[in-house]
């Protein structure tokens, strides 16, 4: 019996640290994982509260392969962003995370729910732009800042 208990328990603990690899971030209590398959290929995770209406709060992490130093990605990415008639981006500093040192913004947007706010931490690595996105309605923001800040500072980039 022992043989299997030891062949059981390093099956769950082999498991449990494959899993641990991609986690990208610590998801809040009683929030749920979206399928990817739901999702564009750029989303590597998607947590959502779903406890909240009309818009639930989210938390994700995207990447795409660039060329760009961060410098210029966050000023290629800002000015995508505000072309939209009704984006703002603003840049708040750096932030650290188990990844190492991201860059902060704030992006708020109009949708017909209300203003969105966003708070996006960026880190390129090897030619990867890899982006942590927390959102939620603006006047709700605060309710999971929280939340967010422990995504953030999670935020870990697996190879």
């Amino acid at each position: 019996m022992s043989k299997y208990f030891f062949l059981f328990t390093a099956l769950i603990v082999t498991t449990l640290a494959a899993a641990e690899e991609y986690r990208y971030f610590i998801v809040p209590p009683s929030w749920d994982d979206v399928a990817l398959d739901e999702m564009p290929d750029s989303v590597k995770r998607c947590s959502i509260n779903k406890k909240h209406r009309p818009l639930s709060p989210t938390i994700n992490v995207t990447s795409e392969t660039t060329k760009l130093s961060i410098k210029e990605y966050l000023r290629a990415s800002k000015k995508l962003i505000e072309n939209s008639r009704y984006a703002t981006v603003s840049t708040l500093g750096t932030i650290v995370t188990e990844a190492g040192p991201a860059h902060l913004s704030i992006i708020e947007a109009m949708n017909t729910c209300g203003t969105i706010r966003s708070m996006q931490a960026t880190i390129i690595r090897e030619g990867i732009a890899y982006n942590i996105t927390t959102s939620a309605l603006k006047k709700e923001f605060p309710l999971f800042y929280d939340d967010f800040f422990v995504a953030l500072k999670s935020f870990t980039i697996s190879k």
